[in-house]
């Protein structure tokens, strides 16, 4: 499956194309999107954690204290070394997100 639609989130790996009616149909979207706007209606008031496009921690973190719609998930576990693109300082973690507690679990590169 390319997404999870549960209670209250959608879970996919990129995001929607809420651009078009049935963004459900857009397959590639959903793999490789990397800015896309929330959509209430479309989302049904649901939040929407992705990952693929990889955010500051403190982004993240800020996305999920003011209970954004768009939860990103993804700081750059692979980058466990300075990158050009991103600071290694606020990247290079592996991320869990518990969506009964909102808390927030980390796990650093080690490799």
């Amino acid at each position: 499956d390319l997404y999870f639609e549960l209670d209250d989130y959608w879970i996919v790996h990129a995001g929607f194309n809420t651009k078009i009616k049935d963004f459900l149909s857009d397959e590639r979207a959903m793999l490789k999107i990397r800015n896309f706007k929330y959509d209430v209606r479309l989302l049904k008031d649901k939040k929407v954690v992705h990952g693929h496009d990889v955010k500051d921690i403190n982004k993240i973190r800020s996305a999920i204290d003011n209970g954004d719609p768009i939860i990103p998930l993804d700081n750059g576990c692979v980058y466990n070394k300075p990158h050009k693109k991103y600071d290694y300082t606020q990247a290079g973690t592996l991320l869990c997100f518990d969506l009964d507690s909102k808390e927030l679990h980390q796990q650093k590169n080690i490799d």
